[in-house]
């Protein structure tokens, strides 16, 4: 009688498993992956899809300071002889404002020298004479003109102090203001009218001991003011010596 051999479980099951495999296998297709057609291309990309990338904006560059004052005036063509006088009576450091001590300047022109009479050159031959005239012409505060249409006086860096008138323009006062006037009294109305004629685009008109000043000048940590003579000395009053002529400009904030 032939020996039966009996296979253990394990080289059964693995031997089903691998016929199950081939089953498949000869079911599937006949194709193999590297038969089947490539997959398209990608186009390539066109210029209008290729864009470089936005630059930054550049930061906005910081306003430039108003110019200096002491340039300002090298500059006008019209302060030749205000010029000299200052380095003359070694005051130059007067037309340099800072932002701790502001100026505003009253700037007389060169025809302000030229109509001087010799009386007038004579004394200002003197040094005394010449830097208390020049320190007449600087105030303190870089003052605006609604600065100095507010006040009735303001202070120059000698110590004195002008007067500061503001009155409209002639065409814009009513008949009422011109009947106002006491009848006979036509130096104050000529006084009125001039600053108006002088300077008709500034409303209000502003005088400073008579003098009707242009249009402001902005210059860094100052203001100017073009006159057409010399400031006068300040008439002494009762007023004044007390203290009480009236209060003086504000001193706003300063250009830089």
């Amino acid at each position: 009688m032939p020996k039966i051999t009996v296979q253990p479980i394990r080289t059964i099951a693995l031997a089903s498993v691998a016929a199950l495999l081939a089953s498949a296998c000869a079911s599937a297709p006949s194709g193999t992956l590297e038969e089947l057609p490539p997959l398209p291309a990608e186009p390539p990309a066109t210029a209008a899809e290729i864009r470089e990338p936005e630059p930054e904006p550049e930061p906005e560059p910081e306003p430039a300071p108003a110019p200096l004052m002491i340039d300002l005036l090298r500059q006008s063509g019209d302060h030749g002889e205000l010029l000299a006088a200052y380095e003359r009576a070694e005051l130059l450091d007067l037309l340099s404002p800072t932002e701790e001590q502001p100026r505003t300047l009253l700037a007389p022109t060169d025809a302000a020298f030229a109509a001087l009479s010799k009386r007038e050159l004579k004394r200002l031959e003197r040094p005394d004479e010449l830097a208390a005239q020049l320190r007449r012409h600087v105030l303190e505060g870089a003052l605006e003109p609604a600065a100095l249409a507010a006040a009735t006086e303001v202070v120059t860096v000698g110590g004195e102090a002008l007067p500061v008138v503001a009155a409209a323009p002639a065409a814009a006062r009513g008949d009422d203001e011109a009947d106002a006037k006491p009848a006979g009294d036509t130096k104050d109305a000529d006084a009125d009218a001039a600053p108006a004629a002088a300077n008709p685009t500034q409303a209000p008109s502003l005088t400073i001991s008579g003098l009707t000043l242009g249009p402001v000048i902005e210059s860094r940590f100052g203001r100017i003011y073009v006159i057409d003579a010399l400031v006068p000395a300040p008439k002494a009053s009762k007023a004044g010596k007390a203290g009480k002529a009236g209060k003086a400009a504000k001193t706003p904030k300063t250009p830089k």
